[in-house]
Order: C-alpha cells, then structure tokens, then sequence
C-alpha cells in the first residue's frame, strides 16, 4: 500500500526531487546487478591487480549485452504504453459521451404496451 502510494505521488508531479531519486535508484540498481553479473562471469584469475585482455574483452561483452538488452526492452515498453494509454482515452471518451448521452435524455418512465384499451363488443 505504501509503494503505490509513493507511486501516486510521483505521478502527481508535485515532487520532482522525489521523482528524480526513484529514476536514480532504479539507475544504481540496474548497474550495481549488471556489474556483479560481468564480475561474477568474466573475473577468473586473482593472481595479478591487471586486469586480462580475455577478463576485460568479456565484462564489455557482457555489458554490452546488458545495455542492448535494456534499450530493447525500453522500446517495447514505450511502445506498449502508447498503446494502452490510446486505449484508455477512447474508454474514456467513450464513457463521458455515453454519461453526456444519459445526462441529455429526458427521465421519462419507459412506455408500457399493456395499457388499457376499449374494446368493441358485437351485439
């Protein structure tokens, strides 16, 4: 409940500052996971404080990977959110023209076919 709390208040655009720290932590973690993953998969020799040709060639591999990787998910992403939000103002537009509809309509009691009637009898 606090998280979208918190969420509701980033949206408002009242605190940008607040905003701002989400983006970066988001940011920190982002790197600090891809650098432990590079670190983890590409540092196998302690023996030297130099970093090897082959070490070096596979945490650029490896971050290189990660960037692209993000980058294409952004991009989906973005895509898709144009795409519900499109979807979200034509439900919304839909829903106030059909409130605009009930509003201008008279309130009037639908009409009942079962009235009354004179009938003519053959005498």
């Amino acid at each position: 409940m606090k998280f979208i709390l918190v969420i509701n208040y980033i949206k408002d655009g009242s605190n940008q500052k607040c905003k701002e720290k989400f983006v970066f932590r988001d940011f920190l973690m982002i790197y600090n996971k891809i650098s432990d993953t590079c670190f983890t998969s590409c540092a196998n020799s302690f023996m030297t404080r130099e970093v090897e040709p082959d070490e070096a060639a596979c945490v650029e591999s490896c971050a290189k990977k990660y960037i692209l990787t993000n980058h294409r998910m952004m991009k989906v992403f973005i895509e898709a959110q144009a795409v519900i939000v499109q979807k979200r103002i034509e439900e919304m537009n839909a829903a106030q023209q059909t409130e605009a509809a009930n509003n201008s309509a008279p309130n009037e009691l639908p009409s009942n076919n079962n009235s009354l009637t004179s009938v003519e009898t053959k005498t």
